[in-house]
């Protein structure tokens, strides 16, 4: 890694050069900045999870939204009005600690300053196990969902594409965060105690380095994933929701995160039932033949749109 140091640019790899004694000196004198960027990216991470949340949040409120107009399912509804809840109740969790904020500032000046074994540590560990667990949920409801789904032809148009796609990288994203977070660094030792730049402090640097490197990229797949999936629950607000069964247009901002479960609700009380299959009524459906083709072009650039991101991260990170 790189660090700027007041006016000096600083890049401990070995392969760049030996270090000079002067900068041996300023890295003792300001070895602090080891921790505050470990703790950044640690903070960075977490609030990317936070807007993964919301954003499944959304995911749920449209599902819970459709499955109750759907008759004679309760079970596949009951399942998705408890993941939403317990969604809920873990987005709670992060506002409490992050802000209710979907994006909260880059930077944190107390995550910065906190010893990372004693407190950042243990309250990211917290939070990345509470989210797995959520997301191990939700990874089922959807997976339960998109098989009850693609069982009726009218039912399959109200999919959200590629969830479990998705869901299964938040997974194994939260799973690599964890391994990192268990890692020993002595982040906090090295800061106390360093009074010298020497081989064995270097190898600790190295490390506190590497791991605040997984994390960064761990970061930026999330931010690709989100993106990405927040695109196209737009895309589904305005074309399904909106134009679909609320038959007006919807403005950009009435689609944006969180504020598209308004819009869920308003869905909810203009439509009485959703038929399964091709032969519903005339009155009070969602299935129509206009309907059909806006669902099936949001489905196509949902899917177009993922694979895109997708490749993406595989070259960037891998």
């Amino acid at each position: 890694m790189v660090y700027r140091i007041g006016d000096r640019i600083l890049d401990l790899n070995p392969t760049k050069g030996s270090i000079t004694v002067e900068d041996a000196q300023l890295i003792v004198a300001h070895r602090v900045i080891f921790r505050l960027c470990l703790n950044n990216a640690t903070y960075m991470y977490l609030t990317s999870i936070k807007k993964m949340l919301h954003l499944y949040g959304d995911i749920m409120t449209i599902y819970s939204t459709i499955l109750k107009k759907v008759p004679n399912y309760d079970d596949v509804t009951e399942m998705v009005l408890t993941t939403h809840k317990l969604i809920e109740t873990v987005e709670q969790d992060f506002n409490d600690i992050f802000g209710s904020s979907v994006v909260p500032p880059i930077t944190n000046d107390h995550w910065e300053t906190w010893s990372y074994e004693l407190k950042v540590k243990p309250l990211a560990l917290l939070c990345i196990n509470s989210a797995i667990e959520t997301m191990e949920n939700a990874s089922k409801t959807v997976d339960c969902v998109d098989v009850f789904f693609e069982s009726f032809n009218n039912l399959k148009r109200l999919l959200i594409p590629k969830l479990a796609l998705q869901a299964a990288y938040v997974r194994s994203s939260l799973d690599r965060a964890l391994n990192i977070l268990h890692t020993i660094t002595e982040v906090d030792d090295l800061v106390d105690e360093m009074n010298e730049l020497g081989t064995s402090e270097l190898a600790r640097i190295s490390k506190i380095e590497t791991l605040t490197t997984m994390l960064e990229n761990e970061t930026s797949g999330m931010k690709l994933m989100f993106n990405s999936g927040d695109r196209s629950l737009d895309m589904y607000s305005v074309i399904i929701l909106g134009k679909g069964i609320l038959r007006q247009d919807l403005s950009a901002e009435e689609c944006q995160i969180l504020r598209r479960r308004e819009i869920c609700f308003q869905a909810e009380n203009s439509i009485a039932c959703i038929p399964l299959t091709d032969n519903p009524p005339e009155n009070n459906s969602w299935h129509n033949s206009a309907f059909g083709g806006v669902a099936g072009v949001a489905v196509l650039v949902f899917m177009v749109a993922f694979v895109v991101v997708y490749r993406l991260y595989r070259i960037f990170f891998f």
